[in-house]
């Protein structure tokens, strides 16, 4: 029995992006923070490091989306507090109304 050996090359990202997926732009980046608290400063410099990159003057608007899940958690949390005033509000009026 003979072993079969799995074949592995390495590409470079620009000649992957230009010749295997013909793209000329990234479709995301990932970054990894170490910490939740760190993610508002990451995130900005994040920002600024784009504006410089994509040579967007103060006028201009983004061509570009950051998004972060510590403001995806913030998201989360408002909706559920939001749910829990609705169901708070609904037992509330379902005792009222049957006395």
């Amino acid at each position: 029995m003979s072993a079969t050996k799995t074949a592995r090359f390495y590409v470079p990202l620009s000649t992957a992006m230009r010749r295997l997926t013909n793209l000329d732009h990234y479709g995301g980046i990932v970054l990894e923070i170490d910490s939740l608290n760190g993610m508002d400063a990451a995130a900005e410099q994040s920002r600024s490091l784009l504006h410089q990159m994509h040579h967007i003057q103060p006028n201009q608007p983004e061509d570009y989306q950051i998004q972060n899940q510590k403001s995806c958690f913030d998201t989360q949390m408002a909706a559920a507090k939001r749910l829990d005033f609705f169901l708070r509000w609904i037992a509330a009026s379902a005792l009222a109304v049957s006395g």
